[in-house]
């Protein structure tokens, strides 16, 4: 598509008659350009103080150095879409957090925390709470023991969003190189990857 432009030109000088009509053609071409869906526009920078929706094929960034950063706690697919896979994103600044466990269950902040016993070094995790993340289907989140932390992931221990694992049996991580890979559906937590404790 082409730039916004305007029907007439103006130049300085006595003999040229500037007509309302022309003046008035002006302002519409340009605010057609703006709002018809018809134009291209190239701007530094776009501050939308509502709700922006973007139409057709979008582009992020055009180099490897750009930055994307989605500040919202939760991030919604639009039914029926595919390819989407909804993670939430890391904590302030690309840090990861680190979440302690509370009466075995852990509240995430982010899609990668670090996972601290609630006493001492060592503790039970059951169950994963989505009040701080995303509840959609298809929520990727994983969880590294903070270091010389040992947590042991319980398979199948009831309660809300209850933690599934591939092997049958709990997953215990000692070391902060250990992880935990899992993806969000039907009220329960799955388990898709992760690796014990390899240095």
């Amino acid at each position: 598509m082409a730039y916004p432009s305007v029907t007439h030109t103006f130049s300085d000088g006595t003999a040229n008659i500037i007509y309302a009509a022309q003046i008035n053609t002006n302002f519409t071409d340009m605010i057609n350009g703006v709002s018809g869906g018809t134009k291209d526009l190239n701007v530094n920078g776009i501050t939308a103080a509502g709700a922006l929706t973007v139409n057709g094929n979008t582009t992020l960034g055009n180099a490897s150095a750009d930055t994307i950063a989605i500040n919202a706690g939760t991030v919604t697919p639009v039914a029926g879409s595919k390819h989407f896979i909804p993670i939430f994103g890391m904590g302030p600044s690309g840090t990861i957090p680190t979440v302690t466990i509370s009466d075995g269950t852990l509240t995430p902040t982010a899609s990668v925390c670090y996972v601290t016993s609630e006493t001492s070094t060592s503790d039970d995790m059951t169950n994963i709470s989505v009040a701080s993340i995303s509840s959609n289907a298809g929520t990727m989140l994983l969880l590294i023991p903070t270091n010389g932390h040992t947590i042991t992931f319980k398979h199948n221990a009831g309660g809300n969003n209850p933690i599934f694992l591939t092997a049958g049996t709990d997953w215990v991580l000692t070391s902060d190189y250990g992880t935990l890979l899992l993806v969000y559906g039907n009220s329960k937590w799955l388990q898709i990857g992760g690796s014990l404790n390899h240095s």
